[in-house]
């Protein structure tokens, strides 16, 4: 089997990515009635989640690559204490809209309700990496 030239690699990297991607939503899609979130395993999984995110968070301010390893530990602590304040403040910390919207000192996410799993689905990302030459 031959590979394909070079400029059709990225389009079906994004392809298989967005295949893969729509894939497992249609199966979550599918399970999701018959799935009990309160199980052991949900419980288990969401852990193992979170622990993750923890990692890799205290990984990117103590271990930086890349442009972050140039800015002082410092900015980075700061950044991330003023970040978490913010998020346990809820969402009086966020800022709203200006005075002639009709939402002054409304926060945004007191004017939309959008559920998790909704939200969740529209920042999931690709994770493609293509490099064009």
């Amino acid at each position: 089997m031959s590979m394909p030239p070079d400029h059709w690699t990225p389009w079906l990297a994004m392809l298989g990515a967005a295949a893969g991607t729509y894939a497992c939503r249609a199966i979550g899609v599918a399970l999701s009635g018959r799935l009990d979130q309160d199980s052991e395993f949900f419980r288990w999984l969401s852990a193992v989640t979170y622990a993750l995110v923890a990692a890799l968070t205290a990984r990117m301010i103590f271990f930086p690559s890349g442009p972050l390893g140039s800015v002082p530990l410092w900015t980075r602590l700061l950044a991330c204490a003023i970040g978490a304040g913010l998020m346990l403040r809820g969402p009086r910390g966020l800022p709203a809209d200006g005075p002639g919207s009709g939402n002054a000192g409304r926060p945004l996410f007191a004017r939309q309700r959008v559920s998790e799993a909704h939200f969740a689905a529209i920042l999931t990302p690709l994770d493609v990496n293509v490099s064009v030459n």
